[in-house]
C-alpha cells in the first residue's frame, strides 16, 4: 500500500487463466502517480486478438504517464473546472503513444538492424484513466473495462457511485482502442462534480469480482469490504487481497485493478 496526499493507493495485474495455460504474457499494463493534491489512475488492456498488444498497451500507459508529469499540476488538481485543457493533454499523450509504435527507427536504428514498427492495429489496447482531488474528478474512457468514483460513509457503507462503463461495438466481444483510426470519436469523458473517498480503474478481466450483476453498479458488498480493508498504512497489498488463484475462479482473462481512497 503506497500513500500520496493523502490517498492509499493499490493495485495487481495478474495474468488470465486462459493464457497462463497457452503461455502468452499479461496485456494489461497500468500506473499511477500524484499531480499536487490530485491522483491519477491508469489501465490499458491490450487485445488478445492483437500480436504486439502487450507493447500496445506499455506504451500508451508510460507516455500518459510521462504526459501527465510534464504537465501542469493545477490542471490535475482542478479536474472539472480545467476539464477543456486536460482533456487536450490526455488526447495529446495518446496521440504521442500513436506516434512512438508508428514511427521510423531512423538512421542509427536502421544501422542497428531495427525495422519500423508494424501496422497501429498490431498494438490495440484500451484505456481507463481517473484524475482526481476528491472534490472533483474527470474520467478518461476508450473501449472496454471500467472507471469511476464512489462516496463511503463512515460505516463502510456505498452511498455514492459514478461509474463510467464499457462501450462495446456491434458484439459483445468487440470494443475500440487507442490505435483506431477513428479513436476520438470513441474518447469519452465523465465528469465527477461531487465529492468521493475511492476511486477505482479496472481492465475487464476484473469486472467478474468488483461489478454487479447488473453490470453497471459496484458490487457493494466486494467494494464497501475492500474500502474498509485499505484504511491505514499497514493495509495489506490488493495482490494479497486478490491472489491469482482467486481471480482465476471468477475471470479467465487478464485482471489488473488500481484502487485508491481518501
Amino acid at each position: 500500500m503506497e500513500s500520496a496526499n493523502n490517498w492509499l493507493i493499490s493495485g495487481f495485474s495478474h495474468l488470465g487463466k486462459s493464457h497462463e495455460v497457452d503461455e502468452i504474457e499479461n496485456q494489461d499494463s497500468f500506473a499511477y502517480l500524484s499531480r499536487g493534491d490530485a491522483t491519477v489512475l491508469i489501465v490499458s488492456d491490450g487485445a488478445g486478438s492483437a500480436s504486439a498488444a502487450q507493447k500496445g498497451s506499455q506504451t500508451l500507459v508510460s507516455t500518459l504517464l510521462k504526459t501527465c508529469q510534464d504537465s501542469p499540476a493545477y490542471l490535475f488538481e482542478n479536474a472539472v473546472s480545467r476539464l477543456p485543457l486536460l482533456s487536450s493533454v490526455i488526447e495529446t499523450g495518446v496521440e504521442r503513444a500513436r506516434h512512438r509504435l508508428t514511427r521510423e527507427p531512423g538512421l542509427l536504428g536502421s544501422l542497428f538492424g531495427k525495422k519500423a514498427s508494424g501496422s497501429l492495429h498490431d498494438f490495440s489496447a484500451t484505456l481507463v484513466m481517473v484524475v482526481s482531488n476528491g472534490l472533483e474528478s474527470a474520467i478518461f474512457h476508450i473501449g472496454d473495462g471500467y472507471a469511476g468514483a464512489s462516496w463511503f460513509d463512515d460505516d463502510e457503507a456505498l452511498i455514492h457511485q459514478y461509474l463510467s462503463l464499457p462501450q462495446n461495438g456491434q458484439f459483445d466481444n468487440e470494443t475500440y482502442f487507442f490505435t483506431d483510426d477513428d479513436w476520438r470519436l470513441h474518447f469519452r469523458v465523465t465528469v465527477v462534480d461531487a465529492p468521493v473517498n475511492f476511486l477505482f480503474a479496472m481492465s475487464d478481466g476484473a469486472d467478474p469480482f468488483m461489478i454487479a450483476q447488473d453490470r453497471v453498479t459496484l458490487d457493494e458488498r466486494v467494494n464497501s469490504q475492500l474500502y474498509k480493508l485499505m484504511a491505514g498504512p499497514e493495509a495489506p497489498q490488493l495482490d494479497q487481497i486478490f491472489t491469482k488463484a482467486k481471480v482465476h475462479s471468477v475471470s479467465h482473462d487478464d485482471s489488473t485493478l488500481l484502487v485508491a481512497r481518501l
